[in-house]
This record gives C-alpha cells, structure tokens and sequence, in this order.
C-alpha cells in the first residue's frame, strides 16, 4: 500500500480532471484545476481540525466523479471529449516522473528540506494533523504556507509512514499540471507536430531558469519539495486558464480562481504573484476586446469585476490563513512579516518610501538598490541575465504579433497587451524583492542579496509559459508558410533547450543519473538515528547537542526523529545556545550558563539528552550537570543520558547500550 498509494492519488486527482472536462474546462487545463482543486480543499480543512476526514471525502468525491462519468457516458451522453494533448502529456510525464522516483529513491539533502518543507509534510502525515497545531507541536513553522505540504499529504494519504521519495513525486505532479496547461494552446487533434517538440519544450523550462552556470552538484530540478519551482508553474498556469478559458463570460474566472487561491498557499511571496496575476487578467480583458465583446464602457465594468473578483479571491485566502496562523502563534503578517525589523507588510512601502526621499541614504539602503540593478544584468539563467530573459520573451510576444497572429486580430493585441503589463508586473515583484530585502532579512542577508536567484526565477519562468501559451496560439492560427516556419523555431528551440540542459546539468548530476552514493552519508545518519530511536521512550522528549554545526545536522536530527519529540542546542564552540523567549514576544537564540542551562532542561520537559558531538570545553563547562562528568561520552562509550529533575535541579546519567 506504502508503494502505490501516489498511483491512488494520481488516479484520483485524473478523475477530478476529467470531471472538470466534463464541465467544460479544456483537457490542458483540467488537471492544474484537480491539483488546485485539492490543495485549497486540503488546506481548509486542516485549518478546521478535519485533515483526516477532508482527505477521505476528496478520495470519495473522485471515486463519486468516476461513477458519474461512466453512468453518463452509458446514457449516451457522451461528457468526455477526447481529452487534448495536454492531459496526455500530464498522465504520461506524471507517470513516468514517479516511477523515476520510485526507482531512485531520493532523500532530503537541503536545509529548507529539514528546517521547513519535508519536515513540515512528515509532520503533518504522521499526525493527520496540520503542521501548526500537531500534538508534538511546532509553532514556528505555522507562518509558512501548507500548499506543498498538504498536496505531499494527499499523495500519502493511506498507509502508515511518511516517504520522502513521494513527497518528491507529489511536488513534481504538481509541476506537470501546470506546466501541462501550455499545451492548451493547441485544438485537441491538430498540430501534433508542433505539440511534440513543446512537451520536450515544457520539461526542459525548470532547467533553464533554475541553472545559470554549469553545474557540479546534484541537480534538484524534480527532486525538489521546496516552493520555487511550482510557483513558477502554478503562475504561469494561472494565466494560461485565463488565455486558454472562457474569456469572455463571467465563469470564465472559476479556474483563475482556483489558480490564485493555490498560488496564495504555496508561499508567502506567492502573493505578490498573485496580486500580478489578477491585474494581468483585468488587463487583457479590458485592452483586447473579442468580436462579442461589449465597448468600451462595457468591457470597463467587466474588468473591474474580473478584478473584483481576482482579488477578493486572493485576500480572502491570505487573510483566513494568516487568521489561522495568527491564532497559532499571536501574531498577523500583517503586522509583522518576519526578519529583523518585525515590519507590518503594510509599513513597508511607507518606510521605502520614506528611505528614498531622505537626501542622504543609509549604507544598506544604497548597497540593496544599487545591487538589485546589477544582479538584473547578471547572469542566472541558461538565456543568461534577467535583462536577456526579459528582452527574449518581449521579443518572442513580438515575433507573434507580427508574423503569426492575424491581422488586426485579438491575439495579437493580446501579446501587445501582455508585453506592456507583464513588464510592469514584473517591476513591482522587483520592487517588492527589493522591500524584502531591506525591511525582512537580516542585513548581512540584505547586502549579499541572499537567495536573489531563487526569489526572481520563478517569476520568469512563469512568464516565459505564458509567452510560450501565446506564441503556440499564433502558431495555430497561422497561415500555412508561418507556421511551417513557427513549428521550425519551436524544434531548434527544443534542441537548444535539451543540448543547453547538458551542458548545465550533466546527466551523472540530474535526476536520471544521480548517484547512490550522494545518499550515503545521509543513509548513515538514518541508521544512526533509528537506533537512537529504539532506545528512547515514545513519549519522553530528547534534547539534542552538538558542538560543531550551527543547525542544518540540528534540523536532521528534528526530521528524522519525528513523531519523537526533541528540543535541540545551536552549537558553536564549547557554550550552548537555545532559543528562549524574548522581551518583546519573539523567540532569540542566546547562550547559556551552567545555571540557565539547568534551568532551561527544567522547564523543558525533556526525558533524555544525545550528543551528535562534544568537545573539551563544553565538558568544562557543562560537565558538572552529569553524574559521569562526561567521561562517557568524551570517551564514546555512550552518547545518551536520562534526565533527572528534582526541585529545580537537574541531574543526568549515562545511558549504556544493553
């Protein structure tokens, strides 16, 4: 059951979409709507206690879909059309990306992965509970969004255990939903030979924004559980279902919808993709009118209520988590977006401005604005800098417009219209990367604009879809010679893609050919911990020590020992550093005397203490808390001790094996 509960889950959310189909909505599209359609569902109902049973009428509401279908169809009703290329290409990479990960069997290699999203989704599945409020508790991550977290539980809803691999698989299906919409560009039984070299097109995209020089580490382009890369493809399908959908009525907005409810859970900065999204949708509206469109004055109320609408969607979203997560934790991300400053998202465009109009800048204000025009022109993507990227998708809308789309035809006011405004998107996230920066990282993060590509890429890879969207759908109202001559571009450009991919990410470095041996160490440390396990009382609590890691193998050791509660030191030479409340509300790291120290296991609650390490002068000055002095674990017979608490103070003995 273990094994092929992700092929239950894939059958299930194929049966979401062809209901959708059945609906209405284009067989490109349905399956980003089901994936949608299950984050959002999932998310609510965790948020209301009820994952187990959310996650139990999803699986029979698909089920019930099925029935539905094939009573309808023996009616002679017929409600399935044949489904189009891109669900095709959804059902074929699906399956094939989970059984390449069944096969290789990834692990977790990276910290987001053990600070937040694998650790997040283990925790939520073997608890049934929402990562937030779980019984073994975690109040810290609750600010993060559960999108990925929930969709990785769907996938393992049944059977016992939490697998990494198909945390992998989950996420990766979600790509492929997404990326699947482009494909809607095409009629269901034409243009095959154009479709073909776009699947290739489509799989390559998350290399080419995700690598900007050559790689000689693992690749995690489809072994990757973190946000980015579905962010980039949720964006870009959002805007697809709007091109691809039915623009001219009302209902039309069902799927853009569900695209930014879902965009709004994957992260926080997935917002402000959001809010572009939404814009994006009133624009094209109110500047490309159809044959039946209303004038002027019509299509202004049309797009003031796509807009409405858009909108009200994606606050009503962020303002019922952020009130779930505020109840959790006591604090709004309204008020307070993290970092250093503790700034309110709505003080922060207050305080740019306030910083740019002063006549002397401060040194971190000039050093992030500065650098975050330099970095554009950097290189970081296979089309080389932003700029490049940028300036190649204008000039691929433009290449559409003039040699592909009809003559005074809505599709070419269409990338006329997108060209302009996805610009001007861009510029804002741009200016809110910007904010973020100043006012949320730390200024060490701030002035080396940490993390700068992973925040920007997903925001041109969301573009470079929908670009990819509109130029097939010029493609396919062309005249025979510019399309012969369109379906060439796009067939140089696939070769491109693939030989450019080979040369960033050599195979021995992707998801095909990674080796084993990557796994090695972190197989070991496994083995490790599962004996630590064995050894521990179920319902006790571990405090754990190291001396030589600022947290990473920390982050492991809280991953790997869920459901085992554990409480944990930052190391750093020989003084311990635990995380304590501080006078205005907030948790801070601090360092600790003998007596705090004693004073913090106290109050802990924990049962036992491990040593990853332990040096000569954390023995000094801890050494006396221990009825050995330590002897034992300076000289590695044992790296456990039980915890004693008697009036206040702390006692703590080894703990031999046998």
């Amino acid at each position: 059951m273990t094994d092929f509960r992700i092929l239950i889950a894939f059958a299930a959310l194929c049966a979401v979409a062809l209901f959708y189909v059945s609906l209405g909505v284009k067989g490109a599209l349905a399956p980003f709507c089901a994936a949608c359609t299950a984050i959002v569902w999932f998310s609510l109902m965790g948020a209301v206690g009820l994952l187990r049973v959310g996650g139990w009428l999803f699986y029979l509401a698909a089920a019930a879909a099925v029935v539905w279908l094939i009573l309808r169809h023996g009616q002679g009703k017929k409600p399935l059309a044949a489904p189009g290329f891109g669900f095709w290409f959804f059902v074929g990479a699906g399956l094939a990306l989970m059984l390449l990960l069944y096969i290789r069997q990834p692990l977790f290699l990276y910290w987001d992965e053990f600070s937040f999203w694998g650790a997040a989704g283990k925790l939520t599945k073997l608890t049934d509970t929402l990562f937030p409020v779980a019984e073994i508790g975690w109040a810290a991550p609750s600010t993060q969004k559960p999108g990925l977290v929930v969709f990785s539980y769907f996938f393992q809803f049944f059977g016992n255990g939490f697998s990494e691999w198909q945390t992998y698989a989950a996420s990766d299906v979600f790509m492929v939903a997404g990326l699947a919409t482009v494909l809607g560009a095409f009629d269901k039984n034409k243009h095959w030979n154009a479709a073909l070299p776009l699947m290739l097109v489509l799989f390559l995209v998350p290399f080419a924004f995700r690598h900007g020089i050559p790689t000689q580490i693992v690749s995690t382009v489809y072994m990757d559980s973190t946000a980015e890369l579905p962010l980039g493809c949720a964006f870009g399908a959002t805007l697809a279902m709007w091109f691809g959908g039915e623009r001219g009525r009302l209902r039309g907005m069902g799927p853009v919808c569900l695209g930014l409810a879902c965009l709004v859970l994957l992260k926080d900065a997935a917002l402000m993709f959001a809010l572009v999204a939404a814009v994006l949708v009133a624009c094209d509206y109110l500047c490309t009118p159809q044959d039946n469109r209303p004038k002027l004055r019509g299509r202004l109320g049309g797009a003031a209520a796509r807009l409405g609408l858009g909108l009200f969607c994606v606050a009503a979203v962020f303002l019922l988590w952020d009130a779930y997560a505020a109840s959790v934790i006591g604090t709004s991300r309204l008020e307070d977006v993290g970092g250093t400053a503790q700034t309110g998202m709505l003080q922060m465009p207050l305080l740019f401005v306030q910083d740019l109009l002063r006549p002397e800048k401060s040194e971190i204000f000039t050093t992030v604005t500065s650098g975050m025009v330099q970095y554009f022109f950097m290189r970081n993507n296979m089309f080389g800098s932003g700029f490049t990227a940028m300036l190649g998708m204008l000039s691929i809308l433009g290449a559409t417009a003039l040699f592909l789309c009809p003559k005074r035809s809505a599709l070419r006011r269409q990338c006329i219209v997108f060209g302009i405004f996805s610009t001007l998107g861009f510029a804002a996230y741009y200016l809110f990367l910007t904010l973020s920066y100043l006012y949320i990282l730390s200024p060490i993060e701030a002035r080396r604009l940490a993390s700068y590509d992973r925040y920007v890429y997903p925001f041109y890879m969301g573009l470079f879809l929908v670009v990819l969207f509109l130029a097939c759908r010029g493609l396919a109202a062309a005249k025979r010679r510019p399309a012969a001559a369109g379906k060439a571009v796009l067939v140089v450009l696939a070769a491109g893609l693939l030989v450019r991919t080979w040369q960033f990410v050599p195979l021995q470095y992707s998801v095909l050919g990674v080796p084993q041996e990557e796994y090695s160490e972190r197989l070991e440390f496994n083995r490790n911990v599962a004996h630590l396990k064995s050894r521990l009382d179920p319902d006790g609590k571990t405090f754990i020590v190291t001396s030589q890691d600022e947290g990473m193998r920390l982050y492991m050791y809280v991953h790997e020992m869920l459901p085992l509660r554990t409480d944990y030191s930052y190391g750093g030479g020989g003084r311990l550093r635990v995380k304590k409340p501080g006078p205005d509300g907030t948790s801070q790291v601090v360092e600790v005397t003998l007596a705090e120290f004693e004073e913090y296991l106290a109050e802990s609650g924990c049962t036992t203490l491990y040593f990853d390490s332990i040096n000569a002068i954390f023995i000094e000055n801890y050494g006396s808390l221990f009825s050995d002095g330590l002897q034992g674990a300076a000289e590695d017979r044992t790296l456990l001790y039980s915890i004693s608490v008697q009036d206040g103070h702390v006692w703590m003995e080894p703990v031999l094996d046998g």
